[in-house]
């Protein structure tokens, strides 16, 4: 169960992220089409999504529940 719910939400980040991210494009590309400020922002959220998705499947060896059992039994 406690999967489940992380999964549902890294899935709603995920959209809230990308619609957010979509609306500041627009937003920009609207008020200052020649200089496009909205890549650093872009970036920051890519990467704080991409170690959020990492770490709700799993993948981060320092954040596995097995390396949390490992430290509550030292």
């Amino acid at each position: 169960m406690a999967k489940v719910r992380r999964t549902k939400r890294f899935q709603i980040r995920l959209g809230l992220d990308a619609t957010i991210m979509v609306g500041l494009t627009l937003l920009n590309v609207m008020t200052t089409p020649h200089s496009l400020r909205v890549q650093r922002p872009a970036l920051a959220r890519g990467v704080a999504l991409a170690v959020s998705g990492l770490s709700t499947f799993d993948r981060l060896p320092f954040f596995t529940p097995a390396c949390k059992r490992r430290q509550i039994e030292k």
